[in-house]
């Protein structure tokens, strides 16, 4: 859901597994130290600004079954 991982400010890798089949809007929100980002299992979309001002971030792996990924899913980040 929206900024579910909101301003986690320690948080330096996440896997995201299981049933999750959307990431929404501003669920990595502002994680200053977010480094990597791994998507799989059932995942098929990820919307608008899902993953924002993560500063750090270096990589986001996706899963094979995404079907849908709209503009600026990563915004100011690097």
């Amino acid at each position: 859901g929206s900024n579910t991982f909101g301003n986690l400010v320690r948080l330096k890798s996440v896997t995201v597994a299981g049933d999750v089949e959307e990431i929404g809007q501003y669920t990595f929100n502002n994680c200053s130290a977010l480094e990597e980002i791994v998507l799989n299992g059932k995942l098929k979309v990820i919307t608008n600004g899902a993953i924002n001002g993560c500063e750090k971030l270096k990589s986001v792996v996706l899963p094979k079954g995404l079907t849908s990924t709209e503009n600026y899913f990563i915004r100011y980040s690097n």
